[in-house]
């Protein structure tokens, strides 16, 4: 089975696959980029995750601590 591939109008780095219709980017440098920038924000929210995981831990300690020294004082 042979593949062909057209031409998307007004996209060059843009192929039409004939027989399934799909469009396929031929532009390896802005695939490259895609996963590059994808990678990036996949990095940015995984930091923000940690970060608000830490303040929820922190907040949670600040709690007990709070606990800790009303304890004392009442004692």
């Amino acid at each position: 089975m042979t593949v062909v591939y057209e031409k998307v109008q007004d996209s060059p780095g843009l192929l039409r696959d004939v027989s399934s219709r799909a469009i396929l980017n031929a532009d390896s440098s802005a695939i490259m980029a895609y996963k590059r920038q994808r990678s990036h924000q996949h990095n940015i929210n995984e930091a923000l995750s940690d970060i608000n995981t830490l303040k929820s831990e922190m907040s949670e300690i600040k709690g007990l601590l709070m606990q800790l020294l009303q304890n004392k004082v009442i004692v």
